[in-house]
């Protein structure tokens, strides 16, 4: 990592996340999710590790990320994003800030790519070619209720 930029700056730049079912946040914790239809947003939040401790494990245990789709966020500056990780099952989403910098990135290995966003206030909806469909707060995604 250098200067101000977060680990998961880093890796965004290179399009490239930690190959782990997990919510990486910029500030660089991160979240074990779950999918889980039966729960709240189809996903489960599980234990906090830390970003930068995972990738010491394994430094090359990452995933290529291909965005496509994205969709302004209406009345503020950002972008949610979404798209297909290297491994064909593989899917992502992502809020980016106006310089379209992560202020976080949730990757699932068995999501399958996210191809549709819908916003609804303060949610929003992913759902993938298979079907998968997660909703979380945009602005904290590691809430669910």
């Amino acid at each position: 990592m250098s200067g101000d930029r977060s680990l998961l700056t880093e890796l965004w730049g290179q399009e490239q996340v930690p190959i782990e079912d997990a919510l990486f946040l910029a500030d660089g914790t991160a979240y074990d999710l779950v999918l889980d239809r039966d729960a709240v947003g189809g996903l489960v939040v599980g234990d906090r590790f830390e970003l930068a401790e995972l990738l010491a494990e394994d430094p090359d245990w990452l995933a290529s990320i291909h965005p496509l789709r994205e969709v302004a966020l209406p009345g503020e500056d950002g972008w949610l994003t979404s798209g297909e990780g290297s491994q064909g099952a593989d899917g992502f989403f992502a809020r980016l800030d106006a310089a379209r910098t992560p202020r976080w990135v949730a990757f699932l290995t068995e999501g399958n790519p996210f191809t549709e966003i819908a916003v609804d206030g303060r949610k929003a909806r992913f759902t993938s070619t298979s079907g998968v469909v997660v909703t979380v707060d945009i602005d904290h995604p590691e809430r669910l209720s």
